[in-house]
Parts: C-alpha cells; sequence; structure tokens
C-alpha cells in the first residue's frame, strides 16, 4: 500500500529506495516506471526527481545500497592466507548472502542484460571492482604470470556461484537439491587455486 504519513528526508529516501528495488526486480529496469514507483511510495513524482533526477541515479543509488554486504565479503577474505580458503570465505559468505536476500541477484539480472551501457554502468563497475579486488588479493599468494587469466578465472568463480544458485533455487535442478553449497563452493575454489601454484614461499 502506499505510504501517505509525513517521513523524513533519509526516511522517505530509503522509502524510494526500497520501492524502487522491488518494483524492479519484478518487472524490470524498462518494465518499471518512475511514476510507479512515486505511487508505490506515496509521493509525486517530482518530490522522487527532487532525490533522485533519473532513473539511472535510482538505479545507482539501489545498488550502492545493496553492495555494502558484498564488499565485507572482501574485508573476511584478507584475513585468510591460504588461497582456497581465501575463495572458500568469498564464496561462502556470498552464497549465504543470496540465499537470505536474492535482492541483489535479481537486480543484477533485470539490470545487466538492458541493452543501454549507461544503465549497466554502476552494476558492471561494480563486479569489475570486486574482480579486482579479489585480483589483488589473490595475486601474492598464487604464482601467477598471466593477470589477465587469473581475472577470468576469477570471473568463472563468481559465474559459477550465481549459475549453481539460479538452477539450484529457480529452476530446482532435482540432482542439485541434494547438494551442500559449501562442498560445492569449495570444489569451485579448489579448482581455481589449481591452475596456477602457490608462490615462493607458501
Amino acid at each position: 500500500m502506499p505510504r501517505k504519513k509525513t517521513m523524513h528526508a533519509e526516511e522517505r529516501r530509503n522509502s524510494i529506495l526500497q520501492a524502487g528495488l522491488h518494483i524492479f526486480t519484478q518487472k524490470g529496469y524498462h518494465g518499471t516506471s518512475v511514476r510507479e514507483i512515486a505511487k508505490e511510495v506515496g509521493m509525486n513524482e517530482a518530490l522522487l526527481y527532487y532525490y533522485f533526477p533519473s532513473k539511472i541515479d535510482l538505479v545507482k543509488a539501489i545498488v550502492d545500497m545493496l553492495t555494502f554486504e558484498n564488499i565485507k565479503f572482501i574485508q573476511l577474505a584478507k584475513a585468510q592466507e591460504d588461497p582456497v580458503e581465501t575463495l572458500n570465505v568469498i564464496g561462502r559468505q556470498l552464497i549465504r548472502y543470496i540465499n537470505e536476500d536474492d535482492s541483489f541477484l535479481r537486480l543484477s539480472f533485470s539490470v545487466l542484460f538492458v541493452d543501454d551501457n549507461e544503465v549497466k554502468a554502476p552494476l558492471a563497475g561494480f563486479f569489475e571492482q570486486r574482480t579486482q579486488e579479489l585480483v589483488t588479493l589473490l595475486k601474492p599468494k598464487l604464482a601467477v604470470i598471466d593477470e589477465e587469466e587469473l581475472r577470468m578465472s576469477i570471473d568463472a568463480f563468481f559465474n559459477g556461484i550465481f549459475g549453481y544458485y539460479i538452477a539450484k533455487k529457480y529452476y530446482q535442478v532435482s540432482h542439485l537439491q541434494q547438494t551442500d553449497d559449501n562442498a560445492y563452493v569449495s570444489l569451485l575454489a579448489e579448482k581455481l587455486a589449481a591452475q596456477f601454484p602457490p608462490a615462493r614461499g607458501r
């Protein structure tokens, strides 16, 4: 139901973000109108545009809101010396996060498949930054000759996790229902690390 009571600016902004997230994940980027989001929150379009000058600005703010937990995964992984355990920490935290709330994953699919680079830029930039952080974290722990090869392997690691989650939760693939999430992440981590021998002294 639309909200009619008076709200403070920060509360109103958060309400817009939550309404935008809900409708974007349900209807996709192009299927969602600013008018619809404003109606959900109980305000007029002009006021919504005061907070977010464009629909793309709203998407950027939603991405910022959702990516805080993702960023913490990297911080947790920094404490790990072993490259496999580094990947395990990130992968397990990511699976747990999207199991609890798959809004980020749903938003990713509603935005990344839009044929408009400006719309995709906030999420694409986020994924590129997370990949680079993991490259920086893993490179000293592995004998990496080709950094681009490591980058591609990390992308495959993340894609493997997202693909697994989608197949298991959305498509209910039968043979995955008995698969342990942590065991699957460990398998991916070991496969990635096996491509690069440990760095000298490790």
